[in-house]
């Protein structure tokens, strides 16, 4: 079955459709020489102009991918000029298990910077929940937070 998907994916052009081929197959374990053709595609699904396509793929990838490797596609994804790729690769963090510091701190300026009532924001709090944060990293984040509550209670 793995084979069937992996040569319908691959002989797509347009990574919108393997994109559609992808929300079909359920990532399961595999050892790294099979999984590298699957991650190999969804690499052409990340580099699509189209941006709901690029998030697709950033989600997918983090699904799909449990290995430190990662953790370059998902700060590539944070600072996207796409405010909804950067959404999904915060999403893509939060289902990832990278937790390096160059990634904490991307999403510690997101949720900085991101309007509280956004997705974007709250996306970026969300991922942020499953770091470590030392004591100064914690003010940022508790500044961030506080902005949403403050926002909701108006």
């Amino acid at each position: 079955m793995r084979r069937t998907f992996l040569q319908l994916i691959s002989t797509q052009q347009d990574p919108t459709a393997k994109a559609r081929i992808f929300e079909n197959i359920t990532p399961a374990p595999l050892p790294p020489e099979d999984l590298m053709p699957f991650l190999k595609e969804l690499e052409s699904v990340r580099g699509s102009s189209d941006p709901e396509v690029r998030a697709d793929g950033l989600i997918r990838t983090a699904a799909w991918d449990r290995s430190d490797a990662i953790a370059g596609v998902l700060r590539e994804g944070l600072y996207d000029p796409n405010a909804e790729v950067v959404r999904a690769a915060a999403t893509a963090v939060l289902v990832s298990n990278v937790r390096t510091q160059d990634i904490k701190e991307a999403l510690l300026a997101l949720a900085s910077d991101a309007t509280p009532d956004s997705q974007l924001h709250r996306s970026a709090l969300e991922a942020l929940g499953d770091f470590s944060l030392n004591r100064e990293e914690y003010l940022i984040y508790r500044a961030a937070r506080d902005r949403v509550d403050a926002k909701s209670r108006r």
